[in-house]
């Protein structure tokens, strides 16, 4: 900073850098945000099609295992 600037003209500058990182740090909040709701996603579809294919193949499942129980399968 130049020593020519006023002192309101310093103090915006300075006031500049913590606002810079509030938003890099609300844009990192906003992807791992992004990036949590596509990881439900992804696990209830694989859920989901191992529920239609433990009710829907008729093959008893595993006995010991119980992976209907689990999925909450009928």
């Amino acid at each position: 900073m130049s020593e020519k600037m006023s002192r309101p003209e310093r103090l915006r500058s300075v006031r500049e850098w913590p606002v810079r990182q509030l938003r890099r740090t609300d844009g990192t909040v906003a992807e791992l945000e992004r990036q949590e709701v596509a990881a439900v996603r992804a696990a209830r579809t694989p859920r989901e099609q191992a529920r239609r294919a433990i009710a829907g193949n008729g093959t008893a499942a595993c006995p010991y295992h119980r992976p209907d129980t689990e999925l909450g399968a009928p």
